[in-house]
């Protein structure tokens, strides 16, 4: 499969590029046991690309629903805080593979873009901490989108800084909500499944299922 036309790559970030989602389960585990609250793996595994409104919203509804009685807000701000100060101390594990494809993309002539519900804050320490602080033509956090995926707001938003059309634009990634939010925006995927199998209907949506971005670098 050779991906014609492609004139940008729009990565994700937290398991695509970083090993960072195992950061983001392992703080709500820790803030959640701390106020003496469960929140179960398949809640965690549903936040995954939400914008933080909506992360507290699916989170302080679980809570409601199970009669717990905590504060989402408060345990995003500690679960936010607890990521970022380990971020800075340690950064986060770079994904195999992905300092080869931004310097095939580079001597291709092609852009690169990040399009990430990530906060800007902890985009910027995991990009700078891992050199690649001015890796990429335009960066796409959270704070720049009013929904989350599966919506396509925020690949589309990064189409447009770019300047490309999105049809011109593949995007990579690892989640199920990244992969539909893409599909709805007209652009093709690449799927490369983090820690969880990749659904019928993720599997559909994607132009394919790889293991390693490694594998994204003969095809473009």
């Amino acid at each position: 499969m050779n991906i014609q036309g492609t004139k940008a790559v729009i990565f994700d970030m937290d398991g695509l590029m970083y090993d960072s989602e195992r950061l983001a389960r392992e703080g709500w585990k820790s803030v959640a046991d701390r106020h003496g609250v469960d929140i179960p793996d398949s809640i965690i595994k549903l936040t995954m690309g939400l914008t933080c409104s909506e992360i507290r919203a699916l989170i302080q509804k679980h809570f409601d629903g199970t009669g717990a009685r905590a504060d989402a807000s408060e345990l995003h701000r500690e679960r936010n805080e607890l990521m970022l100060e380990r971020v800075e101390k340690e950064g986060a594990p770079v994904k195999p593979g992905l300092y080869a494809l931004l310097d095939h993309l580079r001597e291709k002539g092609l852009h690169a873009a990040v399009a990430s519900a990530a906060s800007p804050k902890r985009v910027e320490v995991l990009l700078r901490k891992s050199s690649l602080s001015d890796a990429f033509d335009v960066v796409v956090t959270g704070a720049d989108a009013s929904k989350g995926k599966p919506d396509p707001e925020i690949f589309l938003i990064a189409a447009e800084r770019l300047g490309i059309d999105s049809r011109e634009c593949l995007v990579l990634e690892d989640s199920e909500n990244g992969v539909l939010a893409a599909h709805a925006a007209g652009m093709p995927v690449i799927m490369i499944p983090d820690r969880m199998e990749p659904s019928d209907g993720a599997r559909a949506a994607a132009l394919a299922v790889l293991p390693s971005l490694e594998n994204v670098i003969p095809l473009i």
